[in-house]
């Protein structure tokens, strides 16, 4: 989810927030007590630069449980920067038009 920050919606010279959450659970004969692999939160602050291009950056902080032992833990801050290049060859009559959230 995309929530605009500075224009009431999504458009060239919007400042967006994401927030961002997975879990990744594993399964098999090697895990005993250690079915968490991965849990990631990433707030995600983002700029639309125009239709074609949108920039985010984020600080993931991750932690999981090792095979070997689920009573250790790993953790982990990512730093991350995305560029967002949208290539639509399509001609302007083709595209798909505007969706109205609030009327």
């Amino acid at each position: 989810m995309n929530i605009p920050l500075n224009t009431p919606d999504i458009r060239p010279g919007t400042w967006f927030f994401t927030p961002d959450a997975e879990i990744i659970m594993q399964s098999g004969n090697p895990v005993v007590d250690s079915p968490l692999e991965d849990l990631r939160i990433q707030p995600i602050l983002g700029y639309v630069a125009s239709p074609e291009m949108k920039y985010t950056m984020s600080m993931m902080y991750t932690t999981g449980q090792t095979l070997s032992d689920g009573a250790i833990y790993t953790e982990r801050w990512i730093f991350r920067f995305n560029v967002y290049w949208t290539i639509d060859a399509r001609k302007y009559k083709k595209k798909i038009p505007e969706t109205r959230f609030y009327d």
